[in-house]
């Protein structure tokens, strides 16, 4: 019976371990990139959740309409020929 089908792909094609048992290469940026990324998340965490949302998933909960979006107007702050 032929072996190379009780494998992995990955072992199959001549690669000695599957891409998920293979240990990862990393350098000091990455590390230090990925200690960042989790001192961030975890104090995204601990922030709290705005009242405003609460109401509003409140509401979506409840059935009740959801309050209008209001439309953007046009940039006041743009210079008109006017304005020159």
């Amino acid at each position: 019976m032929d072996d190379s089908r009780k494998q992995p792909p990955a072992v199959q094609q001549g690669n000695p371990q599957p891409a998920a048992t293979r240990p990862r290469r990393t350098t000091a940026g990455q590390d230090a990139i990925s200690a960042g990324l989790r001192a961030l998340w975890a104090a995204l965490e601990d922030e709290p959740v705005p009242d405003d949302f609460l109401k509003l998933l409140d509401q979506i909960e409840a059935g009740q309409p959801l309050p209008a979006t209001p439309t953007p107007e046009p940039d006041s702050g743009s210079v008109s020929e006017q304005d020159t």
